[in-house]
């Protein structure tokens, strides 16, 4: 395939491509005469080289700059160049295979040397990274928000919840969005932040039942204080 034509006031002209039978670019040729290798394992990007050129011709001196036709690039040997870099992708988690987990590339500042760039991305990150309507997404950050208050991580959980608890606000669901505000409440009281726990326990009260009556917000406290682990003086 050849474009033609490009982006004059960009730096950008003709170019060249070659696809696989899949129809993945595996070699381009820009107007500067450099060609870009891919190299694919399935739908994996292994490998990538920049600024090789055809073998025997350089394309700062020769007047067409190497220039090739679709047919020619596919089957041309290639060789590197002073500028050539090589950049290589690793797909190592075996539990989601198909994130890139890391990229080596040579270094600047030593000829031999390698550049390695580990790239991590939470359960979160990964779960919510796929396009989903709203309620399945409202789903996915309660599921998260419950994950992380069993291990313990009180601040990731609040903020997933109030995630879900928003969504389900906007649904207009206030059943689930009370059930959040309760466990928010609870998380909160854990976190030894009582009286904003308080705040919403009794506001989960009031949709519950109508009112917060003293008697029902000292239960809530004490409740709340002992799920928190935080031992109360007598008479506070």
């Amino acid at each position: 395939m050849r474009v033609e034509g490009g982006c004059g006031s960009c730096g950008t002209g003709d170019g060249t491509l070659v696809r696989d039978k899949n129809g993945r670019v595996i070699r381009r040729q820009g107007a500067d005469g450099y060609v870009t290798r891919t190299l694919f394992d399935r739908d994996h990007v292994l490998s990538e080289e920049q600024y090789l050129r055809p073998a025997g011709c350089d394309p700062q001196t020769d007047s067409q700059h190497c220039r090739l036709g679709t047919s020619d690039l596919a089957t041309v040997v290639l060789e590197a160049s002073s500028a050539t870099v090589k950049t290589t992708y690793e797909y190592t988690d075996t539990n989601w295979p198909d994130k890139l987990t890391a990229t080596s590339k040579p270094s600047v500042l030593s000829p031999t040397g390698l550049v390695r760039e580990e790239r991590t991305a939470d359960l979160a990150t990964i779960a919510l990274s796929e396009a989903a309507d709203e309620e399945t997404t409202a789903r996915r950050y309660y599921n998260l928000a419950a994950a992380c208050e069993l291990a313990d991580e009180l601040t990731r959980a609040k903020i997933y919840l109030e995630k879900a608890a928003s969504i389900h606000e906007k649904l207009g669901w206030w059943q689930m969005l009370c059930r959040d505000r309760w466990i928010l409440g609870k998380i909160l009281a854990k976190s030894k932040n009582i009286d904003a726990g308080l705040v919403l326990l009794c506001h989960f009260s009031i949709r519950s039942s109508g009112k917060c009556c003293p008697r029902r917000l000292k239960r809530l406290r004490r409740r709340s204080i002992r799920s928190s682990g935080v031992r109360s003086r007598r008479g506070r």
